[in-house]
């Protein structure tokens, strides 16, 4: 995984089903979650998960937090995550990540000529 985060270009991104448990992200620790969380902290990533559950075993009917989203420290502070409450048919749940924009959008220029009707 380390290989990874130096090959991807900035910001990024890195969101998946990892089916590892750590305290950090809202279950119990496991070794795959502890693998994890030593990368995480081993190549400087933040988790942007905030300990909600994203999976739901159908047929216990418990959840676990096994989906994370992680980014770089320069965007996670222009992030909002969260998990929607509908799994619209599957074990998971979709994980809604918002990012607020602080730069000014090209404004669009636009020219404006008088019209030369009364010259027909």
């Amino acid at each position: 995984m380390r290989n990874l985060h130096e090959q991807l270009p900035r910001p990024f991104l890195i969101l998946g089903d990892v089916n590892g448990k750590h305290t950090a992200w809202g279950n119990i620790i496991d070794q795959r979650g502890r693998t994890i969380e030593h990368f995480i902290t081993n190549c400087n990533i933040c988790l942007l998960n905030t300990g909600e559950t994203t999976h739901l075993h159908v047929q216990t009917g418990t959840t676990s937090a096994i989906d994370l989203s992680l980014c770089i420290p320069d965007i996670v502070n222009n992030a909002r995550w969260s998990v929607m409450s509908d799994t619209y048919g599957s074990d998971h749940f979709p994980i809604q990540i918002d990012f607020a924009i602080h730069q000014p959008l090209p404004r669009a220029q636009i020219h404006h000529e008088k019209s030369r009707l009364k010259d027909l």
